[in-house]
């Protein structure tokens, strides 16, 4: 399931764009350490962006190095280029990422 997650936030648009990467990863337990491995071993540096962005959100503790580069990525390639930076992943957020309300 996480080489899964891995691959959908490598290639967004196979898996219905970003949005549905982030549901997946609020659903289903996965296992930090191979999230972090399988992010590592892609070598792709959108998709460990991609992936610290949405764990933040979600309030999923992982350890993922913050990008070096000055450069912004786009945090759902399928969407246009516009929406506001967040500089610490160097992502544009050009998608609302709405998190489910746990209602207990």
């Amino acid at each position: 399931m996480e080489k899964t997650v891995i691959d959908c936030l490598d290639r967004p648009e196979y898996a219905g764009g970003i949005i549905e990467v982030a549901k997946a990863l609020e659903s289903i337990s996965l296992n930090r350490e191979n999230l972090i491995r399988y992010a590592r071993m892609i070598g792709n540096n959108a998709v460990v962006r991609r992936l610290g962005y949405l764990s933040e959100r979600m309030g999923i503790p992982l350890d993922l190095p913050l990008p070096t580069s000055r450069k912004y990525l786009l945090l759902d390639p399928t969407m246009p280029h516009q929406g506001e930076n967040d500089s610490k992943w160097r992502l544009v957020t050009n998608t609302e990422i709405t998190l489910q309300e746990n209602s207990e």
